[in-house]
């Protein structure tokens, strides 16, 4: 009996003492562990609904100019064979404003300038600057682990976590090179081709992660400095995700008559 007994206590204690080891490393973790299970649940939803802005702050060759795009995004049927999304996209700069409305499917972007005109393109690189979804996928990413040692996940009243961090310029570059050089190509236009000088700074993540585990939000800020062939340009970058009741159902509406819109010369869209 006392040789049960013994064995049945030190089971007990293994179990304890592996309970309390495994607490003491996810919270060492916690962040990590947030953002990974809601990258996963968020990239799992059959549609999303987000606002995403992005505001810049130029000089180029001394002249100052700032820009801010905001966009409506829905998407629906993700993981089936014709996902569709709608974007409501409104760009500013130099005191003007345009808005358009951009409709895809698996085959064709729709798109709706107002009086400007209404086209279709096929889905492809004539059409990539109108991809708010893989924008959002470029910009939605889990930091490594090691990155996020020493920082706390802190919860308001309302149950949102918020995760943010300041990253080295090689860390940014690393995690988010396709939106960096996406940025390179609209200052210098022209691919980085290491012709060039660049020099990031001032960079920035933020996430905040809802109580039912998606994401409520995402930010990145970072600046830069860029020269090409002695011409010095520098901006500073504010993207932001906000995302609308993530798990329910999003109905994505197509412009009146978007069938019918004529082929656009690809040329124009570059």
């Amino acid at each position: 009996m006392k040789t049960k007994l013994l064995s049945l206590t030190l089971v007990l204690m293994l179990l304890l003492s592996a309970v309390s080891l495994w607490g003491c490393e996810k919270e060492l973790t916690e962040p990590y562990d947030l953002m990974e299970a809601a990258a996963a649940k968020t990239e799992a939803l059959e549609s999303i609904h987000a606002e995403m802005t992005t505001d810049i702050k130029m000089k180029i060759t001394g002249i100052s100019t700032e820009t801010s795009t905001k966009m409506d995004v829905k998407a629906a049927n993700l993981h089936g064979d014709n996902p569709v999304a709608s974007i409501d996209m409104e760009m500013s700069m130099l005191g003007m404003t345009v808005e358009m409305q951009v409709y895809t499917d698996k085959d064709y972007a729709y798109i709706d300038m107002g009086e400007l005109g209404r086209y279709k393109s096929p889905v492809g690189e004539a059409t990539e600057d109108y991809d708010a979804m893989g924008d959002m996928a470029d910009m939605l990413k889990v930091i490594p682990e090691e990155l996020l040692e020493g920082i706390e996940a802190v919860e308001n009243d309302q149950g949102i976590k918020t995760i943010s961090l300041a990253l080295t310029a090689e860390q940014f570059r690393a995690l988010f090179a396709d939106l960096v050089d996406e940025m390179v190509l609209s200052l210098a236009g022209e691919e980085d081709d290491g012709t060039f000088d660049l020099t990031l700074s001032d960079c920035y993540v933020e996430a905040t992660i809802a109580p039912n585990g998606y994401f409520d939000s995402y930010r990145l800020k970072y600046g830069m400095d860029l020269t090409v062939a002695g011409m010095k340009s520098t901006a500073q970058v504010d993207t932001y995700i906000k995302y609308i009741s993530p798990g329910e159902s999003v109905t994505v509406t197509p412009p009146e008559g978007y069938e019918s819109f004529p082929e656009m010369d690809e040329s124009l869209l570059g």
